[in-house]
């Protein structure tokens, strides 16, 4: 029951700050229920009982629940947020201008300047096809985003398999070939991050160091790093020879020349990738589509007081406000994740280049929520890929092959 007062406690301060002058006595407030929780729970810590009622809750800190995926209870901090709400924001002009028009059509019919009105048959027979349209537009979005991070998902699996096959079969035939593979394979997600976001970041200082600093000629830095790929699997030929293998059996020759065949196919998919990604970026939805949904959304919203108005009477404004605000978010969502991809700044309170180095994600929902806000954090994704390429990389050492005596096996240290 202390749990359920203090919880409604805290709502209720947060909700305090937007009332003017009650900022001071909120904080203080705010800060006095948490002091209260943090006794709460050092108490759950001394009582057997208490500790079985926290474990309970034990699921609210695990991070494969309460990361980056929306939890039914945050309905209040999203009711609260509304009005720092991006939707909001980008509505905004849309919506100021249905409230005039809704506003100044009330002021006249009250005072009876104006008996204009309008049958509510055909708004309700048009509302089924603009609920079509809109479901239609947003779904055409939403699938271009889902196709943007199955893309993603397959660099991460083909670049986990390349730096896996390199680091067994590359590294015993070759350690500055290996090396070389490994350190462009890291460099290819950080410049598929900067193609995908159509150049608007610096390219990565890794990306120039695995290229050598040199032009690519025309080509954007992934396929760049992509023909280098080929190149070093091209190279790896004179060492899968009979001369270039001496000391191994035929099995062992016919064993890594297969799973070379492997890598070519691999590095084959994160090219296929990057032509998705570039196609998703360069290829919106048709406009027709988009400015034909616009004009009949606005035309119905604007005629919408008139055919309320003699049912409703004043209550007609609050509530077009209300259908116009959800109408137009949902055409603007679908503005928002046409393009998938997106950066990940400081100003949003996202993660930092630390954190992603290190492939780690904040702990506060309020703050991880924001990296998929409306799009993928691309940046993010890439220096996972890149750091998982780098620690595999780093474990080949336990990978060196030793003999073992009188077997003539090759087995890990």
């Amino acid at each position: 029951m202390r749990w359920r007062v203090l919880q409604v406690l805290a709502i209720a301060t947060l909700a305090a700050d937007w009332l003017p002058g009650a900022a001071g006595f909120t904080s203080l407030a705010h800060r006095a229920v948490c002091e209260r929780t943090g006794a709460l729970l050092r108490t759950a810590r001394r009582s057997p009982r208490a500790r079985s009622a926290l474990g309970a809750r034990a699921h609210l800190n695990d991070p494969a629940r309460n990361s980056l995926r929306y939890r039914s209870d945050d309905w209040a901090r999203n009711v609260l947020s509304l009005p720092r709400s991006r939707v909001l924001r980008r509505v905004s002009f849309h919506l100021l201008s249905n409230v005039i028009t809704c506003a100044a059509l009330v002021l006249l019919k009250t005072r009876h300047a104006v008996a204009l009105s309008l049958p509510a048959l055909p708004h309700t027979l048009l509302a089924g096809f603009l609920g079509l349209l809109l479901v239609f537009r947003t779904n055409s979005a939403y699938a271009r985003f889902w196709e943007g991070r199955a893309q993603w998902g397959t660099v991460m699996n083909a670049s986990r398999n390349l730096a896996q096959l390199a680091t067994i079969h590359v590294h015993p035939l070759s350690i500055p070939l290996c090396a070389r593979f490994l350190e462009l394979l890291a460099a290819f997600p950080l410049a598929l991050a900067h193609s995908c976001l159509a150049g608007s970041i610096p390219v990565p200082a890794r990306v120039l160091d695995a290229l050598g600093g040199r032009p690519s000629g025309g080509l954007s830095p992934a396929s760049a790093i992509c023909l280098e790929l080929r190149d070093a699997l091209a190279r790896l030929a004179p060492l899968l020879d009979s001369s270039g293998c001496e000391g191994k059996s035929f099995a062992q020759m016919l064993f890594h020349q297969e799973r070379v065949s492997d890598m070519s196919r691999l590095v084959g998919e994160l090219i296929n990738a990057l032509g998705a990604c570039e196609r998703i970026l360069r290829t919106p939805v048709p406009l027709t589509y988009s400015r034909h949904t616009s004009r009949f959304l606005t035309l119905w919203c604007f005629s919408l007081p008139l055919v309320v108005y003699d049912a409703l009477g004043w209550r007609t404004l609050p509530v077009v406000v209300g259908v116009c605000w959800a109408l137009f978010g949902i055409e603007e969502i679908g503005h928002l994740i046409e393009q998938p991809f997106n950066r990940v700044r400081a100003a949003d309170e996202s993660v930092t280049t630390d954190f992603a180095l290190r492939g780690l994600l904040l702990s506060s929902q309020e703050r991880t929520t924001k990296l998929y806000d409306y799009g993928m954090p691309v940046e993010l994704l890439a220096a996972v890929i890149a750091d998982e390429v780098d620690a595999i990389s780093a474990a080949r050492e336990r990978f060196h092959p030793i003999t073992s005596e009188g077997t003539g096996v090759s087995i890990p240290r």
